[in-house]
This record gives structure tokens, sequence and C-alpha cells, in this order.
């Protein structure tokens, strides 16, 4: 199981290998040269990416319009939380008197 880093887009990905604290540059890297496979996992911990300004934006913007449904679910489930809790305490409140 080798290190498998293929450029996307024409981003540049630097990391460094956290064994030999050297640092390896992948960038611009062609598909058909990835680092040869390994008999063991290898750890890797990426220090530096370069990434165009638009498609940072883009991203962002796409992670923002994901989170609107996720925090609508968030809260629907922390609602219901609520209530189930708020249910008990009202519960135990009519039974001891």
């Amino acid at each position: 199981m080798g290190l498998k880093v293929q450029p996307f887009l024409g981003h540049r990905l630097r990391a460094r290998d956290p064994d030999t604290m050297q640092a390896q540059n992948y960038g611009q890297v062609p598909p058909q040269q990835y680092a040869p496979p390994q008999p063991q996992a290898t750890r890797v911990i990426v220090t530096d990416f370069d990434m165009p300004f638009l498609s940072m934006m883009g991203f962002m913007i796409k992670a923002g319009v994901a989170a609107i449904p996720a925090a609508i679910i968030l809260g629907i489930v922390v609602g219901g939380i609520g209530a189930l809790f708020t249910a008990c305490v009202a519960a135990m409140g009519a039974a001891s008197h």
C-alpha cells in the first residue's frame, strides 16, 4: 500500500514524511509515476498545498451550501433530544406530586 498522490487541476501538494521529516514535493507528477507500492502503510503530514483563489472560493461556497441541510438535520435531532429530556423531567415531576 504505497502513497499515491495525483495532481488535481494543476494544484500542487507538498508533504512531510513524519519518519524522516524530509519535505517531498508531489506537485505536477504524471499519473503513471506514483510512488512504488510499499509493504506497510506510510504516514504523511501535509504541510502545504497551493490552490488558486477562485477554486478555493468555489469550494468554500459549496461547503457553505452543503452545511445548510446538515444544520437543519442537526437542529431537528438536538430538538428531539431536548423534547424527550423535557418530557422525562416533566413526567418525573408529575409522578412525585
